[in-house]
């Protein structure tokens, strides 16, 4: 195969593992020290099944137990050279890696955003050189086992794609997202805590009144401590707080959603995106659904 070759339903498959790899990192990133180190991990992880996977793609002979560095040589030194982008700073992160995990070695949390923010560009600048399709292309969505989740992220994604604002459609499929996880778990846990509609008949009115203004109060906290009862990444999930919009689901079965806020950008939608997919495939490895 030549640079820009299309990809196989293997190679698809085999990006796709890096790309997961690289948001798990983005989520470990956000965790506190010293936990946020294992990002180095997970990033490491990343370039290497990518790095090897171009070996494969160019012909290159891949011995077993190449080292990470090997894997650019193979690449520079190899009939038709190629050379990729951010080498450099790639040995770095490996190197990073390796005092981390053999030395205990705790890299600060300006590092680790400078390697979580390179891994990214490696994998966005390099991809075209490999393959017919930029990284942004290699789907996530395909790994989502809820037929209904998936279909509305699909739209989301081809929305994305072409570079369309969809803040909105983003929006309501989050909401989709966390209704049904909350739904599954309500079956699952079924704590029975309001009183059954037969016994509220039977209470005096202000009580139910009450009751009704309590329960609307804690329903209002699940809504504040969603990433936790998902254990989605806070960070995250409070930064696609403040760039997303409220949805409202009508008497009628309609779906209303606010007006995006201004200075919404393309790239704000990419990055919603992403973090509600990661979200989806969190909340399926707690729920069945």
């Amino acid at each position: 195969m030549g640079l820009g070759s299309p990809l196989t339903a293997e190679q698809r498959q085999r990006l796709v593992l890096v790309r997961s790899l690289y948001n798990r990192a983005l989520g470990q990133a956000n965790a506190p020290a010293p936990f946020h180190s294992e990002a180095l991990l997970s990033l490491q992880d990343a370039v290497e099944l990518f790095v090897a996977l171009a070996c494969e793609n160019t012909q290159r002979g891949v011995k077993p137990h190449t080292l990470f560095h090997q894997y650019f040589e193979l690449l520079r030194d190899g009939p038709a050279p190629i050379t990729l982008k951010h080498q450099a700073t790639m040995l770095r992160l490996n190197n990073a890696r390796v005092a981390f995990k053999h030395h205990g070695t705790i890299v600060d949390s300006t590092q680790i955003r400078f390697f979580t923010s390179a891994v990214g560009d490696f994998l966005t600048d390099n991809t075209p050189l490999l393959w017919d399709e930029p990284i942004e292309s290699i789907s996530l969505v395909g790994l989502i086992t809820n037929a209904a989740v998936r279909t509305e992220l699909e739209k989301c994604e081809a929305l994305v794609r072409t570079q369309t604002p969809c803040i909105a459609e983003i929006s309501i499929a989050f909401d989709l997202v966390i209704s049904i996880a909350d739904s599954k778990r309500r079956k699952i846990n079924d704590p029975h805590i309001w009183p059954t509609a037969h016994l509220r008949t039977e209470l005096p009115e202000d009580l139910k009144r009450h009751l009704e203004s309590i329960k609307e109060f804690v329903e209002a906290l699940r809504d504040d401590v969603v990433g936790l009862t998902y254990q989605l990444d806070l960070k995250r999930l409070a930064t696609f707080n403040s760039k997303s919009v409220y949805v409202v689901h009508t008497m009628n079965g309609g779906v209303h959603t606010g007006t995006p806020r201004p200075g919404t950008t393309v790239r704000d939608c990419q990055e919603c995106f992403d973090f509600v997919v990661d979200a989806a495939l969190k909340i399926q490895t707690i729920y069945d659904w």
